[in-house]
């Protein structure tokens, strides 16, 4: 069996199918992996916008010495 034949053979046409699976695998992990670190960051931010927000839209209360 030459080189040639043995790389187009069924068995490493599915190796290098599950090579190519598992770099892309990989590579949505970290993705993921750093999405889910950021949640934190996220969360906060937009806590911090939700209260800006919801204070600026208070009713204001009158300054007792301007009178």
């Amino acid at each position: 069996m030459s080189a040639r034949e043995s790389l187009s053979s069924p068995c490493m046409q599915r190796a290098r199918s599950l090579e190519e699976w598992l770099t892309v695998s990989k590579a949505l992990a970290k993705s993921t992996q750093t999405m889910f670190s950021s949640f934190p960051d996220l969360f906060a931010s937009l806590t911090m916008v939700v209260r800006v927000v919801i204070l600026s839209k208070a009713p204001s209360v009158p300054d007792r010495n301007a009178f």
